[in-house]
């Protein structure tokens, strides 16, 4: 398989200029089969001889009466309803977004904001848990817009599964009162989701099912900090300069020798790292 596009230049080039480049990817992983995950800013594809939309035409789904969508309007974000969705020749990625912070509502834009930015379709599903209540949330909003994970998956799978913070970071994951649902879902995830992305707390309640348990700070983690990247190869890396700032703001963190015994088992791959955020 191939990509060809235009890349953007670098800005000590002058900005009206582009760049030809052709990137041959030798293998993707036979789990994903269906999807091709894309990093960086690219103007247009071709995939496999076939033109790809520009990314100034990629949109995500969501529905006329959805309560952000003059915010996603006026950043710029395009979107079609889901009846128009579903008349075109092309199947968007479904991302699942499990929300469990407060004021979910107000939340639910710095998720789709950069799914907006995508160069693929995407759908954005929205799932709540059956053993939480959103007493900070509007009335209704989670019986109009979210759906639970088991209704979610029923039909069609999901290509992407994201599970944001909650502020329960200090305590015990089994003192959590949605944890028993939270870890049977993540276990699910693991085994029929391609990918899934924890968000703060999600981060250290998936490296606790991996055996890493979190510790508590005596002082809050707070600031933007200096780190290194350890692997520039990688999706997620791969864009940030060998040394990159990054804010914190946890009361949490992992202990420096238990992740690195987990890479060296293969159980994690780490990234980046700071003598501060470690």
């Amino acid at each position: 398989m191939r990509l060809e596009g235009v890349k953007r230049c670098p800005a000590s080039l002058n900005s009206r200029q582009q760049q030809p480049f052709s990137i041959k990817i030798e293998s993707i992983r036979e789990k994903f089969p269906r999807n091709l995950f894309i990093s960086g800013k690219l103007r247009f594809l071709i995939l496999n001889g076939k033109p790809v939309q520009d990314r100034s035409t990629m949109t995500i789904i969501v529905r006329p009466d959805y309560h952000a969508l003059s915010v996603i309007e006026k950043n710029g974000i395009r979107w079609i309803p889901p009846e128009q969705a579903e008349r075109q020749d092309i199947r968007p990625l479904r991302i699942g977004i499990l929300n469990i912070m407060p004021l979910g509502e107000q939340y639910e834009f710095n998720i789709l904001h950069p799914l907006g930015l995508s160069v693929l379709q995407l759908e954005p599903v929205w799932i709540r848990l059956e053993s939480h209540h959103y007493k900070s949330w509007p009335e209704n909003h989670v019986e109009d817009v979210y759906v639970t994970y088991a209704d979610a998956i029923r039909e069609k799978h999901l290509d992407g599964l994201i599970l944001t913070g909650a502020p329960v970071e200090t305590f015990d994951f089994d003192k959590v009162h949605y944890w028993q649902e939270i870890s049977e879902i993540l276990q699910d995830a693991r085994n029929s989701i391609p990918s899934t992305l924890g968000l703060c707390w999600a981060g250290f309640a998936m490296a606790f099912l991996e055996g890493i348990n979190k510790f508590n700070y005596e002082r809050k983690l707070f600031g933007v900090f200096e780190l290194e990247n350890l692997d520039p190869t990688h999706p997620i890396t791969g864009e940030l300069d060998d040394v990159f700032w990054c804010p914190q703001s946890r009361h949490a963190g992992l202990a420096d020798d238990a992740m690195e015994a987990a890479r060296d088992s293969g159980i994690l791959k780490l990234l980046a790292y700071g003598k501060a955020p470690g």
